[in-house]
């Protein structure tokens, strides 16, 4: 049966560990925190954790008017202190954002402007007759976007995914108005409640059991050294360490198997 929510996802890593035949010692809280860590793992790591997209903003009166103010800070050294002043020069992203790869501002001086390939095409410049050599087209094609690469202003941009904010290094007064558009192309964590796949997944099924299992070990060890009735001493460190071997083991998988290959800039 498909796992298609994260309740069914929890009651499938129980009955893995051996729910009901076996009391399985993890509060339901304990077990709600290791699954949301196994899904915030997969968001991180995994290929199908997250998404390429294109997000788009529209810049407003407010955000211009909020980029003249600034944000002051101290450092005191040697009974010397001195002033910082930092200019609220970002926009605010989704949470679900991981990283931004490039920012688009078609509106703006700065990006493909310099030319335009149908003009180019129409003075002669570009050869598109059907005797027109492939190769000529793509050096010709790969020499222009170098040059504009080269002549035209680039955005000066930041962005850390636990701050959530994409800071803009740039005169707003004379790069924005109200009315521009932004564009990130950026990376963004897939949304199970959409991709209800995401609970079925083999690999997130494997390491959200693994944690709870690591989890009932650890649990188990203030039990340690303890006879039970009838005898029964639990063996609380082979339950910890197979399941820390399992996530270990998961873990250097996701990096060979799993993990989406490095982008790379070749020219």
């Amino acid at each position: 049966m498909a796992i298609t929510t994260k309740t069914e996802l929890i009651e499938y890593c129980l009955r893995q560990l051996g729910k009901p035949v076996v009391d399985i010692n993890v509060d339901i809280d304990q077990v709600n925190d290791r699954v949301d860590e196994a899904m915030e793992y997969f968001s991180q790591f995994h290929y199908d954790g997250m998404e390429r997209v294109y997000l788009n903003h529209t810049i407003t009166a407010a955000d211009l008017t909020r980029v003249v103010t600034t944000e002051s800070s101290t450092g005191t050294q040697d009974a010397i202190t001195s002033t910082w002043n930092e200019k609220e020069n970002w926009l605010p992203v989704p949470d679900s954002v991981i990283s931004i790869l490039k920012v688009y501002h078609p509106t703006a001086s700065f990006g493909s402007n310099w030319y335009n390939r149908a003009a180019a095409a129409q003075s002669g410049m570009i050869d598109l007759s059907s005797g027109a050599s492939i190769t000529s087209l793509e050096t010709l094609k790969t020499h222009i976007d170098m040059v504009d690469h080269l002549l035209t202003d680039k955005p000066s941009i930041r962005f850390n995914q636990l701050a959530g904010k994409l800071y803009f290094d740039d005169d707003w007064a004379t790069v924005f108005n109200v009315g521009d558009s932004i564009i990130i192309e950026c990376y963004r964590k897939t949304d199970p409640s959409v991709a209800i796949k995401m609970y079925n997944d083999i690999f997130l099924k494997k390491y959200a059991t693994a944690l709870i299992k690591r989890q009932w070990g650890q649990n188990l060890q203030k039990f340690k050294g303890i006879t039970m009735i009838g005898g029964v001493e639990i063996d609380a460190d082979t339950i910890y360490s197979q399941g820390q071997e399992e996530i270990d083991k998961l873990e250097e998988k996701i990096i060979t198997t799993y993990q989406a290959p490095c982008e790379f800039l070749i020219g």
